[in-house]
């Protein structure tokens, strides 16, 4: 018969094992969600640049498309003076990002990320705004002209001719974040902090909403879905939320992962 020590250790064994199955299962089935977090870009920003043949620069800011939320650019500075060291890598060049180890993978090699084209060939919507004001201001500073003659183009104004070169859809992520409000269906509140990134479509997935007082507010995570609206003018962003809907949204805490559906 067997005695009472025997008893406890083939117990103690059973139980060592069954911990060991169940942590083993734990960790194979969160493995997809662990996959599939999204990344804060102030994670992203700083991080070096993982060319094919070794790191160079760092990432700054993002470009994207107000309408479907995609990055067009990653802004690159590559401490080079060539265009004031600023360039530009498009989404398809994109490879996924490691905030752990701080790098950014890229489809080029450094001397192709150095000749890619440099950050004054596009114009995003707050710039566009800058240049208008500007245009205005000559405009009515400039000395009047006489009616032009018949058969003479008509002269079109400053909004036009920039409406003709430029894309009303591209914006920035560092115009945008720390300076716009959003707009409720009841109400102005809260700043965006952030943008929240899926690398593997290179798309925005979530605004980052600082609500409440500097010191005792709160952040929370506004999915890019719910925004109906981005004003430069206004520096406002509109969405399909209430300001009560807004404080009570999903809380968003640094380092915390973040899931690519929040359903």
């Amino acid at each position: 018969m067997p005695s009472n020590e025997s008893k406890f250790r083939a117990a103690f064994n059973c139980f060592c094992f069954l911990t060991v199955i169940s942590w083993q299962g734990q960790c194979n089935s969160s493995a997809p969600f662990l996959e599939s977090m999204v990344i804060p870009f102030k994670d992203l920003r700083g991080c070096s640049i993982a060319a094919s043949d070794g790191n160079i620069g760092s990432a700054i800011e993002l470009l994207f498309n107000d309408e479907t939320w995609s990055v067009r650019y990653l802004v690159v500075d590559t401490g080079s003076w060539l265009a004031g060291g600023l360039v530009l890598l498009g989404r398809n060049e994109l490879g996924r990002a490691d905030p752990e180890s701080g790098t950014i993978a890229v489809a080029v090699s450094k001397k192709e990320l150095l000749r890619a084209p440099g950050i004054q060939t596009v114009t995003p919507v707050s710039i566009q705004l800058r240049k208008l004001e500007r245009e205005r201001r000559q405009a009515l500073t400039a000395p009047a002209t006489p009616p032009a003659g018949r058969g003479a183009p008509a002269s079109t104004s400053p909004s036009a001719n920039l409406r003709q070169r430029s894309d009303p859809h591209l914006r920035s992520s560092a115009a945008i974040a720390g300076t716009y409000t959003f707009r409720t269906h009841d109400g102005e509140i809260g700043t965006v902090e952030d943008f929240v990134l899926d690398d593997e479509e290179w798309r925005i997935r979530y605004l980052v909403a600082r609500v409440g007082l500097v010191l005792f507010g709160k952040k929370v995570l506004v999915p890019s879905d719910l925004v109906r609206s981005i004003s430069a003018q206004c520096k406002e962003i509109g969405i399909d939320l209430t300001c009560s809907m807004l404080k009570h949204a999903h809380r968003f805490r640094p380092g915390e992962p973040i899931p690519r559906s929040l359903g």
